[in-house]
Formats: structure tokens, sequence, C-alpha cells
């Protein structure tokens, strides 16, 4: 479990494939890493399988690598990590799983004051009830607050502070990001539709 919340930026040291998918290093100010523990990459939890000279190693299966923006890692791109969440830990984000829902894309970029407006689009029927205005997303692994909503959109608001420490006001037009929507949405949402499917079942007995 996570909190959206990015501890550091990371640079991408290793890519290369393996039986299992890809073999993934990241260089990271961390010092203490654990064999098996948990980190967030860009929001997705991966599991540390190597960790020497300031670096950790996890395996990236097929899936990750189709469902999320790890397939167009190259060596040196900048990656947002977080460690998981500790019991005591202050909540300052919103609990996140690490596992990404799938990829959207960037569709505009805006300046507004010292503030940066981004709008991501490609938003499936489905998945448009899984955010609602002032509700919480995850972007890349980043906690932020929904500002504005559409049919198939919605739109954040960077404060400098988030500008700073990730790299989200590096994304533009076009870009793609993983999303891992709110998974008190998600259980909502899902316990609505069995229930709906179970009545509508019981009226055709």
């Amino acid at each position: 479990m996570f909190t959206g919340l990015v501890q550091s930026i990371g640079k991408v040291t290793l890519h290369e494939g393996s039986s299992q998918g890809v073999r993934l290093g990241v260089q990271t100010p961390f010092t203490d890493l654990a064999l098996g523990e948990s980190v967030a990459v860009d929001g997705a939890c991966l599991t540390v399988a190597a960790f020497a000279g300031g670096a950790f190693q996890a395996d990236v299966s097929s899936e990750t690598l189709d469902r999320t923006v790890a397939g167009s890692y190259r060596l040196g791109s900048s990656v947002h990590l977080e460690r998981a969440l500790r019991v005591g830990d202050r909540m300052g984000g919103h609990f996140v799983t690490g596992h990404i829902d799938g990829l959207l894309t960037v569709e505009a970029v805006e300046t507004r004051g010292d503030c940066l407006w981004l709008q991501f689009g490609n938003v499936g029927h489905r998945e448009r009830s899984f955010f609602s205005k002032k509700g919480s997303v995850c972007i890349n692994g980043v906690s932020l607050t929904v500002n504005e909503t559409g049919p198939s959109h919605f739109s954040v608001m960077l404060v400098p502070h988030t500008q700073e420490h990730t790299t989200l006001a590096q994304l533009s037009a076009g870009s793609t990001v993983n999303v891992e929507w709110d998974s008190m949405a998600k259980m909502v949402v899902e316990a609505l539709e069995q229930r709906f499917a179970e009545s509508l079942k019981n009226a055709h007995h």
C-alpha cells in the first residue's frame, strides 16, 4: 500500500529483456532497501530483486509492460519512487495499491498563474464512474485531486510544489501516463454493478 506522495526521483540504469519480461534497474537515494521489499515505480508496485551500489533491480512482467509506461523506459529515464506505507506513517495523499489500471493520454497542458493545468483523455465509459470532481486519482504514482470532469476526460492542477518535486511538469499533449483509479471508488462501483446484475437475474426468474 502507498500514498501517492513521491519520495524520490530515480534514474533507469538497466532495461534488458529477461525470461519474465524485463529486468529493470533504478538508481535511488534509498540506502536500506531489503530484498523482497515493494517500491512503487511511477505508481507500479515492483519487488526489489537485487540492491547494490545505490541501485535496485526488479523484474517487470510482460503484462506490466503492456499496461504501464514501463515499456517505454530508456536508460536515463526519470521515474517517481515511493516505498510502501508503514503503519503509523502520516497519510498525506490517498490509499494507492500500486496496481496500475491502465494508460491515459495527455490531451492539453496550460499554464494558469503559477499552476499547471493538465487534461487527460481517452477515458472509457466504465472508468468514468471511478472519478468525480474533487476526488482522488493517481497519475504516474502521484496522488492528485480531480479538478474538472467531462464525458471522457478530466483535468488536474499541479501546484508549484508538485511541479518542482515530480516529473509531471515535463508532460505535454500526447504524453502517455499510468493511472490508478481511487480504490474506494472502484469498490463502490463494482459492488453496485454486482448488485444490479443480481437484481436483473432475479427479475428474469
